[in-house]
């Protein structure tokens, strides 16, 4: 402690200070300084926070101008910006001084100008900053637009090179005639190339898929639909709808469609768990599932059933009811079975041949039907048959027209 007192006295002492009595200044000093070391205490820090100067923000002068300054037109932290070289300095720089000083460094050849010349310069900086905001909104309005013309590409299911193909020069010509050429070079500005519409796409679908899966999390319960069938090109396909709850209110979406190898109850399970899991969702929050009675769905040991259930105890499994129709549908009694086989002979007959189906939707259009076709049946889908049937008797009309000394099926239309 002494000798930190020591060396506080030879940094305080006032000049002038005598080097040959420096020992009994000392001496005199820390008698001075009387008192033990419990009677010294250092500056408390609260008191030199409370000395300590406060930042001063400086505000701009219109009278800045004269000297070749705006300002960035920020209240929280108003800096000068220089109307020559748009330079923006500190805060600090708001005085006379310094901006001259600028003025002065960088731009001797501006010296005594006059007010005019800063002026000018404003009107300058000012048009500048609309046309870059101009060209921003432009810009922006592009985008959306692009966005807007990939999704009705992507709802109708068209190549993604129509959009720059036909949609964007068929709005060119029509803004052309109807605003003039003036609008049409603003029309050119929207992305429409092959590779734009496709990134569009790919982005409104994830962020669907985002949406849809955050709909699901934050749901208290959620039921899986799923189903596996091939496609018509004898790839076997999985898809899965799920029901949720959002905004109080229950909704159905398609959650997911997926290739798979094998139509088993391992392969199909692993599907669904690695999606599930991958995107945050937990299982506990599923209550129902519901399938077709396959034995890969439901069976009583190992189907992807009894696994989900492993995962979710409390589910519940339901049997959907498209295939309970269709399967009910197989065993009709002989008078309706007589007319279904009937009807599906007809079709066949029609659909069957290339020559038959163009002849019959030619007459079809000059009778001014309203379908130009009939339709197919299969045995679960969507329950076709009764489909077929219900087109069958709407144009059962045309179909007497057409197979009238053709074949013997027309006694029973």
């Amino acid at each position: 402690m002494e000798k930190w007192l020591k060396r506080v006295a030879k940094t305080t002492l006032p000049p002038p200070f005598d080097c040959e009595n420096s020992s009994e200044n000392t001496d005199d000093l820390l008698s001075d300084i009387s008192g033990t070391e419990s009677d010294f205490q250092m500056p408390s820090t609260s008191r030199v926070d409370s000395t300590k100067r406060r930042k001063v923000v400086r505000k701009y002068d219109p009278e800045y101008l004269k000297l070749g300054f705006t300002w960035n037109h920020d209240t929280t932290d108003p800096r000068p910006q220089c109307v020559i070289c748009y330079e923006i300095l500190a805060n600090e720089s708001m005085r006379p001084s310094k901006l001259t000083r600028h003025i002065e460094t960088k731009h001797s050849h501006s010296i005594n100008k006059p007010v005019d010349f800063s002026q000018k310069k404003l009107l300058e900086i000012q048009s500048s900053k609309n046309i870059v905001s101009h060209f921003i909104n432009i810009n922006e309005n592009a985008v959306y637009a692009s966005y807007l013309i990939s999704l009705r590409i992507a709802r109708v299911g068209k190549p993604h090179t129509i959009g720059e193909d036909l949609v964007l020069p068929s709005i060119k010509d029509a803004v052309g005639a109807m605003f003039g050429e003036k609008e049409v070079k603003e029309i050119e500005r929207i992305p429409l190339s092959n590779n734009t519409v496709a990134r569009r796409i790919d982005e409104m679908a994830e962020w669907t898929e985002d949406e849809l899966i955050q709909r699901i999390i934050n749901s208290k319960y959620y039921a899986l639909q799923l189903d596996e069938s091939t496609d018509v090109q004898g790839l076997s396909q999985l898809i899965v709808f799920v029901r949720y709850i959002w905004q109080e209110d229950v909704h159905e979406d398609i959650l997911f469609c997926k290739p798979i190898i094998r139509g088993t109850a391992e392969v199909i399970f692993n599907v669904i768990d690695s999606y599930i899991k991958g995107k945050g969702i937990q299982w506990k929050s599923c209550v129902g599932i519901c399938t077709d009675g396959a034995r890969a769905m439901c069976g009583k040991n190992s189907s992807m059933v009894t696994r989900i259930l492993e995962q979710s105890p409390y589910a519940s499994w339901t049997h959907c009811s498209l295939h309970i129709e269709a399967l009910v549908s197989k065993a009709l009694s002989d008078d309706f079975k007589t007319v279904l086989n009937t009807a599906v002979k007809i079709v066949n007959y029609i659909k069957t041949r290339p020559l038959q189906a163009r002849l019959f939707q030619k007459l079809c259009e000059e009778m001014g039907s309203l379908h130009t076709s009939l339709l197919f049946h299969t045995e679960v889908r969507w329950l076709s048959r009764g489909k077929v049937l219900t087109r069958l008797v709407e144009l059962r009309h045309e179909v007497l027209i057409y197979l009238e000394g053709k074949t013997e099926y027309t006694e029973h239309i």
